[in-house]
């Protein structure tokens, strides 16, 4: 529990951890008194096995953790109200994280390419954020928007938006299932997903951003219900589909699709069935 890695500064009156010296091992704890721990100011601070926040901290701030390779955990302070982007992302030894009732912002891509991470709770008093039914995400409560996940998260039902990046690096989920409330999928958002091996995008999704499925290199099977969806994704498949094999993977695409118009797009796939 050695504090003199860190460098700890006086800005505005409120005391902040501007860097934690890259040779810093073991469980690093802040002490009392810290209100903000600084923008990048644990990254790539490889060999670091745990953070504990006081009480006193607020803020953290863009890329903090970021590349804090060997962190198994981090313990929040409920008097924690904003977590910066990017602030965990490549932790890869991160097992769980629980988001306190205090957060009232929370940044994109905060838990991208975390391999081992499996549990995520945000705690049931927190009026901006929840992860509802037990799913293992962090959900902005009143836009039902599921802005980031986990290798072990579900999607509940009420979803309308799955952000940017949501699932970017989930590289050890193997399953999904999108329910019908969703209506729209963002950039990146399963984006090496690796062992991820079916995914069905239901007649009611109507909108679909680049890249969402990227690198997704075990697909062997897509189901496009969407008229138009379909039509688009066959003409520029790559676009969202980047990386995965065609002549292994079945689609599923309406039945109502003329095959005629859409025969040069599906030339190569292994299967192409109608529903």
């Amino acid at each position: 529990m050695d504090n003199t890695w860190l460098t700890i500064e006086t800005k505005d009156g409120e005391l902040v951890v501007t860097k934690c010296a890259q040779e810093a091992k073991d469980e690093i704890v802040v002490p009392e008194g810290v209100s903000v721990i600084d923008n990048a100011a644990f990254r790539k601070c490889r060999s670091i096995t745990s953070v504990v926040l006081p009480d006193s901290v607020i803020s953290i701030g863009d890329k903090a953790f970021l590349g804090c390779s060997d962190m198994e955990r981090i313990i929040l302070p409920n008097s924690l109200k904003k977590i910066g982007n990017n602030c965990f992302a490549f932790c890869k030894s991160l097992t769980a994280i629980k988001i306190p009732k205090s957060i009232t912002e929370i940044g994109i891509c905060i838990l991208n390419y975390c391999p081992k991470l499996f549990s995520i709770i945000v705690d049931r008093e927190n009026e901006f954020y929840d992860s509802r039914e037990g799913c293992n995400a962090i959900i902005e409560t009143k836009s039902n928007k599921l802005i980031c996940g986990c290798n072990n998260s579900f999607i509940p039902d009420s979803i309308a938006v799955i952000e940017d990046a949501a699932f970017d690096g989930c590289k050890e989920m193997s399953s999904i299932s999108i329910p019908t409330s969703v209506k729209e999928i963002g950039i990146d958002a399963f984006h090496n997903c690796e062992k991820l091996e079916e995914v069905a995008l239901h007649k009611d999704l109507s909108i679909i951003y680049e890249n969402a499925f990227d690198n997704c290199i075990s697909l062997c099977k897509i189901s496009i219900l969407n008229l138009s969806l379909a039509f688009n994704i066959l003409q520029n498949f790559d676009d969202y589909f980047y990386g995965v094999n065609h002549s292994k993977c079945t689609l599923i695409l309406p039945h109502e699709i003329d095959p005629y118009l859409i025969r040069k797009y599906i030339k190569g796939f292994y299967c192409v069935q109608y529903e």
